[in-house]
């Protein structure tokens, strides 16, 4: 099975928990669709927190935490990590490739993008 077979489900999986837990969903305005960051809905390969946005539940903040000043239709609004190492949460208990501490030390952004990639289902920035 390829990998990208296997994301499509893993993430539709992923999603679907996510509306189960948060049953007010659809929202009108979010993140992704309330104008400040539209572009992250064309990626090929979306990371899971992204994709759950998408889908209506509050997958951004599962990374970002708000820190200042709310988005509204016109102005996004200031968002900073939850967290130093916040890919660690989750890919530390068996989500996505692993990685020894050693090959990587808490660098996954050298590699990664954060939010999705085009060339890669893995999220690499070059294949």
């Amino acid at each position: 099975m390829s990998e990208r077979t296997f994301l499509f489900p893993a993430t539709l999986i992923f999603m679907g928990t996510l509306l189960l837990l948060n049953p007010a969903a659809a929202k009108d305005k979010g993140c992704l669709n309330g104008g400040c960051h539209q572009e992250l809905t064309k990626i090929q390969y979306m990371h899971g927190p992204v994709a759950a946005e998408m889908a209506g539940a509050d997958g951004c903040v599962m990374c970002h935490l708000p820190s200042g000043s709310s988005c509204t239709a016109s102005k996004a609004g200031t968002f900073s990590l939850k967290e130093k190492d916040i890919c660690l949460v989750c890919h530390e208990k068996g989500v996505g490739t692993q990685h020894t501490e050693s090959e990587v030390e808490s660098k996954c952004l050298t590699c990664h993008l954060p939010h999705g990639s085009d060339v890669s289902p893995q999220m690499l920035r070059e294949k």
